[in-house]
């Protein structure tokens, strides 16, 4: 799975579990309702030039952090 496309379920998977609805999703990332509505249809239907820096808000709002790990090949 590509970073971006793992990145991208990470954020809807947290988003999900925190059970809050658009309104305070948008609230807490400071955008306007409408901005909640684009990015979950482009999240869920093709691949977008969403980056980590765009992202990372997201998962800060529910108490979540991006961490990276690189590991050696087996």
């Amino acid at each position: 799975m590509p970073v971006a496309t793992a990145l991208k379920v990470a954020v809807y998977l947290a988003l999900q579990e925190a059970d809050i609805g658009t309104s305070e999703r948008a609230r807490r990332l400071g955008v306007h309702e409408a901005f909640i509505y684009r990015r979950r249809g482009a999240c869920s239907t093709r691949a977008t030039g969403s980056k980590a820096e765009t992202l990372k808000p997201a998962l800060l709002a529910v108490g979540q952090r991006l961490a990276v790990e690189v590991r050696a090949a087996a």
